[in-house]
């Protein structure tokens, strides 16, 4: 924290003006209770216009409106994306119902909104720059100047490139220290780098580029950048993070801090019958006390997960040995003091730079505490000063201020899915071989994804050229927009855009523009459903590279599958990728390979809800619903057979739905249907309920204990998912070709679904309530996201303890009434083998009652199904 804030203090002394946001103002304003009680207090009878002591739905609207404004959004009603962020608001303060909201609950979600803002800015400050050429210029003026252009003159691997080819290399070099924003952003890119590169190297473009050219041109070029920026200063969020051993240190200096984690971080650990663990799982238990370390997330950050690889190598750690408590702990231990070792004498430091393209339009009243209130503060004050935000204006489509500061202070974990540990899309660059003025390429992407597939309308890759190059011809896909080719004249290139955008030809495409591996429509299955077509390749011809036989790496790769949430890596040199041929009896390789790797987050789809569950039970005659509003409010009369969803994946359209409670275009249920003496039957449904749109290629991904045992599925078809730190194991379930692997549109007065039922084997040595009982604990679907129910469909008292309790006193199983037996388990007690045998019988008698009763229908009357991305329902 001391490195931190020595880089903090840094950066608000450059020359350039800074605002560090560490979140001390909104702890100051939170943290007295008198002043932001009297703020409360003065919000809640502006807000409450019919002064009844409660705010409805209607009277919470100015409230979300304002904290939309805090947070940068445009106005409700702008777009889907930020109206999903104004409902998410408006839920933590009803809860998810249309209930009246009290001062107290008013009160409270406020408090946290606030403290969750400034935990997070307390951990990862951010020192916001305003950008303006001054450091720049200084940069050129200083002895510095030429040495360090000089090595960069020498660093560029542009043998045959312009003076322009140079000069935007260099300027992608220069970091916010020497005063350039970052050119790998867009917006810098097309409105500084390249507007001023072509006005102020003009005719000078077409000399030789020695170094002494290089050196007088650029001076010219990053004098020309300053006074751009002048013109237009740039904001840029900056935040750092060093990790040094610190962390680990305090925390090993502490006994009873360290026993208390190392504790902690066993109970994610899974242990077999004799209760030893496996060191396969020292990786969980590490991540789990990683925060008390003061270590990023495994999987965050690439040089602390190769420490860790290098530590755990050098302890045999890896070695998937059954070990006891004690011995477990030791090896943590000895872990975190050897990764202390390493990190002191070489720390890991990441730092990001983003740049901020849009103001907060205008100000939020109800983040501004009333006039007589002793702290004046605002959310306004604290990201930035008034008059330092009237300077920024950089027209449209782009993140708002506080939505990029949510970004940079998102967990980095974001982008890793222990459900799919090894997931991504990897995009391999081939060059197969020399023309005439480029050179022939074959560009593969492959998904790695278990169970994440890429639907219709498909893929999208795009990039940056680094030079001057053109799309002669393709084939396997084909480049959305032609762009200026207006220097050719007798042949016209298939694309002269310096960012084509590639998509997938159609299945129907005439066979002379195929390809091997093409013409899906922009599909890719998951790998673990149909791994044949997991993968897209297709072919074109590169010109315009004036005899360069070296070529340059695409920059800025972006994917978009169909929509945003991929984030992708810059291309790589690796080995050239190698082929067999006649038969497998020789091998070749192309000339050159560069790949990149795509991975997904969640927070960057972010999508709007598209699925709720809901859940039925045989021993329980209560349906526990969808919550309501899951996707979205029905916007209709009760007599309405059709709503407008609010939930679309894609920002240009509204899907049409049956209209319900909780508008959900998808929906899922789990039913229990009978209980045996070593088994449970499971009728899983998933229903559609979109008027308009079929879903094929679904997919459903169930995480739950009863699948580490031997599970048998009648309709679907269906694989055990490789993890890493899940303590259950997760099922993936799909269609089966040609029979139900289309979930079809609803109709009027019907949904279309599809369902299975499951027999999931008892573990006998292991059953309890936390690990036998039938709820999941996940469920995704599609991949978009889902809403759990508020509660499971059960009572207050468990059917075991309950049993017990009615044995100690002498009664009866069999005058135990039925609505009692149920389980909440939660509770997670543990029985003796003998009490096991008995309870189990009277189960099974009482289970069979309840069954012939009343809940053979239930599971028909209650459908469910739909793409979420993932619900932890917690230990059921």
């Amino acid at each position: 924290m001391e490195e931190k804030n020595e880089v903090m203090m840094k950066m608000k002394s450059s020359g350039s003006e800074s605002q560090v946001m560490d979140g001390s103002d909104i702890m100051k304003l939170v943290g007295n209770e008198e002043v932001f009680s009297n703020f409360v207090d003065h919000k809640f009878q502006e807000l409450d216009i019919d002064q009844d002591g409660k705010l409805s739905v209607k009277e919470l609207q100015p409230a979300v409106a304002d904290i939309g404004v805090a947070l940068g959004l445009p106005a409700q009603g702008s777009s889907p994306e930020s109206d999903h962020i104004y409902s998410e608001v408006l839920q933590e303060f009803t809860h998810g119902k249309q209930e009246k909201v009290s001062k107290t609950e008013f009160k409270e979600v406020l408090s946290d909104i606030l403290l969750g803002m400034a935990a997070g800015l307390q951990r990862d400050p951010i020192v916001l720059l305003r950008m303006d050429g001054e450091d720049l210029l200084e940069f050129v003026k200083s002895p510095a100047f030429e040495p360090e252009t000089l090595s960069l003159y020498f660093e560029l691997e542009l043998p045959d490139g312009s003076l322009k080819d140079y000069s935007i290399k260099a300027f992608e070099k220069l970091t916010v220290d020497q005063g350039m924003p970052p050119a790998s952003d867009s917006w810098v890119m097309s409105n500084v780098v390249e507007p001023v590169v072509e006005s102020c190297i003009g005719a000078s473009n077409e000399q030789p580029v020695t170094q002494e050219t290089f050196f007088a041109e650029f001076k010219k070029v990053a004098v020309c950048a300053a006074q751009r920026l002048k013109e237009q200063p740039v904001i840029v969020a900056h935040s750092e993070n060093t990790f040094d051993g610190s962390g680990i240190k305090r925390l090993l200096s502490n006994k009873f801090e360290l026993d208390k984690t190392l504790d902690s971080s066993l109970k994610t650990v899974p242990r077999d019958r004799h209760g030893k663990m496996s060191k396969e799982y020292l990786r969980v238990a590490l991540d789990v006390l990683a925060p008390s370390a003061g270590l990023p997330p495994i999987g965050a950050v690439d040089q602390m997960d190769k420490v860790i690889k290098e530590v755990c190598k050098m302890l045999d750690a890896d070695d998937g040995k059954m070990v006891k408590d004690e011995e477990f702990k030791k090896l943590l231990t000895e872990i975190l003091g050897s990764m202390m070792l390493q990190l002191e004498g070489n720390p890991v430091s990441v730092s990001t730079n983003s740049v901020v393209h849009e103001p907060l339009a205008s100000s939020s009243t109800l983040l501004q505490p009333p006039s007589n209130s002793e702290i004046t503060i605002s959310l306004f004050q604290i990201a930035f000063s008034e008059r330092t935000m009237d300077l920024i204006s950089f027209g449209s489509g782009c993140f708002p201020l506080m939505l990029v500061l949510i970004i940079t202070m998102c967990n980095l974990s974001d982008c890793y899915d222990p459900l799919d540990p090894n997931g991504n899309i990897a995009v391999t660059y081939d060059i197969l071989r020399w023309t005439e003025d480029g050179y022939q390429a074959r560009i593969t992407i492959q998904n790695y994804y278990q169970y994440r597939h890429v639907e219709k309308p498909g893929w999208q890759l795009g990039w940056r050229w680094a030079a001057n190059e053109v799309i002669w011809s393709m084939s396997g896909a084909f480049a959305t927009q032609l762009g200026n080719c207006s220097t050719y004249k007798s042949e016209i290139p298939h694309c002269c855009k310096k960012d084509p955008i590639i998509v997938d030809l159609a299945p129907e495409a005439p066979p002379e523009k195929k390809s091997d591996g093409c013409c899906r429509g922009g599909f890719l299955a998951a790998s673990a459903i149909n791994p044949s077509n997991s993968f897209a390749a297709f072919e074109m011809k590169v010109g315009n590279l004036r005899g360069n036989y070296t070529a340059y790496k695409p920059l800025n790769l972006t994917l978009m599958a169909p929509g945003p949430g991929y984030t992708c890596d810059e291309f790589v040199d690796t080995d050239p990728t190698t082929s067999s041929v006649i038969d497998g009896k020789r091998q070749e390789q192309v000339i050159r390979t560069w790949k990149s790797t795509c991975t997904y987050s969640t927070f960057l789809a972010n999508k709007s809800p598209t699925c709720c569950v809901s859940l039925s039970t045989f021993y329980n005659p209560e349906i526990t619903p969808c919550r309501l509003c899951s996707c979205g409010c029905k916007l209709a009369g009760d007599e309405a057979k059709s709503c407008i969803g609010q939930s679309s994946s894609s920002p240009y359209e509204r899907e049409l739905l049956q209209c319900t409670d909780h508008m959900c275009p998808l929906r899922v249920h789990w039913h229990i249907k009978k209980n045996y003496r070593n088994h449970w039957r499971v009728k899983l449904t998933i229903s559609n309920y979109n008027l308009g749109k079929n879903y094929s290629n679904w997919n459903v991904v169930v995480q739950h204990p009863g699948f580490s045992q031997q599970a048998t599925v009648f309709s679907f078809n269906n694989t055990v998912l490789s993890t890493v730190g899940v303590p259950d194991e997760v099922a993936l379930f799909w269609g089966l070709d040609f029979y139900n692997d289309a979930l079809l549109q609803a109709e009027e007065k019907q949904v279309g679904s599809v369902t299975t039922e499951i027999l999931l084997l008892k573990d006998m040595n292991s059953f309890t309530l936390s690990n036998g009982w039938t709820f999941p604990r996940r469920v995704y679907i599609n991949d978009p996201k889902l809403r759990a129910p508020n509660r499971d469909p059960t009572m207050s008292k468990a059917p075991f303890e309950r049993a017990v309790e009615l044995k100690k006193k002498g009664t009866k199983a069999a005058n135990l009434p039925n609505s009692k037996l149920h389980s909440k388990q939660k509770l997670g007690h543990h029985f003796s083998p003998e009490q096991y045998v008995e309870i189990r019988e009277m189960m099974k008698s009482q289970g069979g009652q309840q069954h012939n009763n009343h809940t053979e229908a239930k599971a028909n009357t209650v459908a469910c199904a739909g793409p979420f991305n993932e619900e932890t329902f917690g230990p059921w």
